[in-house]
């Protein structure tokens, strides 16, 4: 019987994209440069163990592997615009001093 996995998909974190990106143009090296199956035989296992900490991705079907790498990366590039509440910007393009300064007061520290 094989063992289930539960994982909930999230986005990566900032450390975890910057070594992401590091190893993705790694794979893309003029010198080591890999064709697009071999790109994802890489780059899919390195994200299950780096991200979710998964070692054995055996226990996920391809068709689950592929769902979660591209939902990680999806999630990683998204903007939780209802959640940061100092994303909007002046007139002039700047962040808002006045909503900083507000959620400065209001977090209490």
């Amino acid at each position: 019987m094989a063992n289930k996995v539960l994982l909930e998909c999230r986005p990566m974190t900032w450390e975890e994209n910057v070594e992401y990106n590091e190893f993705s143009d790694s794979l893309a090296d003029k010198k080591n440069k890999v064709s697009g199956k071999e790109y994802l035989k890489k780059i899919v296992p390195w994200v299950m163990e780096h991200v979710y900490g998964v070692k054995d991705v055996n226990s996920f079907s391809p068709g689950e592997l592929m769902a979660i790498y591209t939902t990680t990366v999806s999630l990683t590039s998204n903007i939780r615009m209802d959640e940061i509440k100092n994303l909007k910007t002046s007139t002039n393009g700047s962040v808002s001093e006045a909503n900083t300064a507000k959620t400065a007061d209001g977090s209490g520290k």
